[in-house]
């Protein structure tokens, strides 16, 4: 299963961050609300389109773990930048974002460390 951290991981945290706007915070500002909602929309649809690659046995690109990081280190910034009404909705979007980076790393190296076993294995080494 070739990019199943890059589904899940954004399929998880895609869902909360597009829930927790409604669900669990009382309170948000506007841009900090829609910030969350679209960047939980478009890790649903990276989410979907790496799911649709593992299910057919393909792995996924390195950009679909590139846009994950880099929606990973927006949701860090963003609460510091735009502003957020209350700390509940800072450290939530401070851990997804942290999460997202990890997701990201982790696709990159297990791509990395298959890339090294593919070379190896090949007849004269790499």
């Amino acid at each position: 299963m070739r990019g199943h951290w890059v589904a899940a991981g954004s399929a998880l945290l895609g869902i909360w961050l597009v829930a927790a706007p409604f669900v669990v915070f009382e309170a948000s500002l506007a841009p900090n609300f829609w910030s969350d909602v679209l960047a939980g929309v478009a890790l649903l649809v990276v989410a979907c389109y790496a799911a649709v690659l593992t299910l057919f046995g393909r792995s996924v690109t390195p950009a679909a773990a590139g846009f994950v990081g880099v929606v990973g280190l927006l949701q860090v910034a963003q609460p510091f930048v735009v502003g957020s009404a209350s700390a509940a909705n800072r450290w939530s979007d401070v851990a997804a974002g942290a999460l997202l980076v990890a997701v990201a790393f982790v696709s990159f190296r297990q791509r990395s460390v298959r890339r090294e076993e593919s070379a190896e294995s090949r007849p004269g080494g790499r």
